[in-house]
């Protein structure tokens, strides 16, 4: 087990080389349409859409500004599949250094679209680290879940499996959040709860300041999510569409798919989704 664990760290300081993605400079386009962009997935009406985005690559085909492109996405989106709620992350992983989250001015810090969807979304979670930002005439079905324990089968996650996809637009891999959860449903080696564990205060919508303790997760080891396996996986099994759109390539995967797939892997290889 010793030498296992060796093993582990000293691959996962190398794995970066193996990772980077070359940019890629895109033309502008004057014909770019959100609606064409969005618009081939088979999303039930009133589902819960929750979104990756990158938009670097979308300004410079469309050369519009960040908070056009993605009002822009939300308007046609909403056009489109009419969701119960359009989701976005918002998350704050500074708290688990500085202990202090705040609803109202904690910036989301992965990525323009996080932050821009933030300052336009309806509710914000109270997770300290994991918070998502949504948009929706239903809020009061995100509240009172627990937002104590990111990943709990009583939390935002394990709530919202069901009638959920997942959008990626643009992203440069696979990108889903559920992944964590689907680790800590199957309680993966690699990972201990124990020292998961951050206390700090949260401001709220009110600005109000009250105590947190927010459980969350940790990595025993240097390592991260096999995104491209994962990816594979998905497409080997038809569970995920992709298709590409004036060079943008857009996904859309169901969540509850996203977690039995996986769940089944991992009962195989409790290491499935992990690169060394």
């Amino acid at each position: 087990m010793r030498y296992f664990s060796q093993l582990f760290m000293i691959q996962s300081k190398i794995r970066d080389r193996f990772f980077k993605k070359k940019q890629t400079v895109l033309n502008y386009d004057d014909e770019f349409n959100f609606d064409e962009l969005l618009e081939r997935f088979d999303i039930p009406l009133d589902s819960h859409i929750f979104i990756h985005a990158g938009l670097k690559n979308i300004k410079q085909i469309s050369k519009l500004e960040y908070k056009s492109i993605v009002e822009s996405l939300i308007q046609s989106i909403q056009k489109i599949y009419k969701p119960s709620a359009i989701i976005a992350p918002a998350f704050t992983p500074s708290f688990r250094k500085c202990g202090v989250y705040s609803k109202l001015y904690s910036k989301g810090e992965y990525g323009v679209f996080s932050e821009i969807f933030r300052g336009i979304a309806d509710y914000r979670t109270d997770d300290a680290i994991h918070s998502v930002s949504i948009i929706s005439q239903d809020i009061e079905k995100f509240k009172n879940l627990n937002y104590d324990d990111s990943f709990s089968t009583d939390g935002f996650f394990g709530s919202f499996h069901k009638n959920t996809y997942i959008i990626n637009i643009s992203t440069e891999h696979f990108v889903s959040t559920y992944m964590h959860y689907v680790e800590e449903l199957m309680k993966v080696p690699y990972k201990d709860k124990s020292k998961a564990v951050y206390k700090g205060v949260i401001y709220d919508e009110n600005n109000i300041v009250s105590s947190k303790i927010q459980t969350n997760h940790y990595y025993k080891f240097s390592t991260m999510i096999n995104r491209t396996k994962v990816k594979s996986l998905f497409l080997k099994n038809q569970y995920i569409s992709y298709y590409r759109y004036k060079n943008i390539e857009v996904s859309c995967i169901k969540v509850e798919d996203l977690v039995r797939i996986l769940t089944q892997s991992i009962e195989k290889n409790p290491y499935y989704l992990v690169t060394f």
